[in-house]
């Protein structure tokens, strides 16, 4: 597993990103607590957060309900 930090704007409700390119999944941290896993998220799409002006809403527009997930912490 190859993770990649991505980066992105300050969040209140994001404390992490991370990016597998191998298994194209994105590991998302959440500042209150849980680490979810959405699966098949394309490279580009998981490195839009980097110029997102906000963390939570690219997430909840782009990746959240489009994607599979689970939750691994």
């Amino acid at each position: 597993m190859a993770m990649r930090a991505i980066p992105f704007p300050a969040s209140s409700h994001i404390a992490d990103i991370q990016y597998d390119d191998e298994a194209t999944d994105l590991i998302v941290t959440f500042a209150k607590g849980g680490v979810y896993k959405y699966q098949a998220v394309p490279s580009d799409l998981a490195d839009g957060f980097t110029n997102a002006l906000s963390a939570g809403r690219y997430l909840n527009a782009y990746i959240k309900n489009l994607y599979e997930y689970e939750k691994i912490g």
